[in-house]
């Protein structure tokens, strides 16, 4: 479970969660996913994208901060992420790779208050001593 902090009057995650093991629950992943939103809104793009690793997959890339303002133009110019905290029943959805190497999540990023129809991708791997984390897509799902 997150600490939680009110900042310009809502509810945040306070820091970002450590990174997830193999051993972790489903609930201490999706925490991870939601604190790194929070730390999205609190500080950034920029701040954020940095705390997550180059994806491993060779037809996958870190997305720009251009990039991702571009998909998110569909809701409208002043368009804001909001913290996972404010918004119930967001899908969010742990796949655990069958060879034990790691896992998946899908998560609805919430905009504007409300859930959005885009999905955020992450995947998880076990590399040496630690968990590599990456950013592998945002789209509509």
């Amino acid at each position: 479970m997150f600490h939680r902090i009110w900042w310009n009057d809502k509810l945040f995650a306070e820091e970002m969660n450590p990174r997830p093991t193999l051993a972790s629950s489903d609930r201490e992943i999706i925490d991870f996913v939601s604190s790194w939103i929070d730390h999205l809104i609190r500080d950034g793009y920029e701040a954020a994208i940095a705390l997550l690793d180059d994806p491993i997959e060779d037809n996958r890339r870190k997305w720009t901060k251009e990039e991702w303002e571009r998909e998110l133009e569909s809701y409208g110019e002043a368009a804001s992420i909001s913290s996972p905290l404010e918004i119930p029943g967001l899908r969010t959805d742990v796949y655990r790779y069958n060879d034990g190497s790691g896992f998946a999540v899908d998560y609805d990023l919430p905009v504007n208050g409300t859930r959005s129809d885009h999905t955020l991708q992450f995947d998880f791997r076990s590399v040496g001593s630690g968990m590599h984390v990456a950013l592998d897509d945002l789209h509509v799902l």
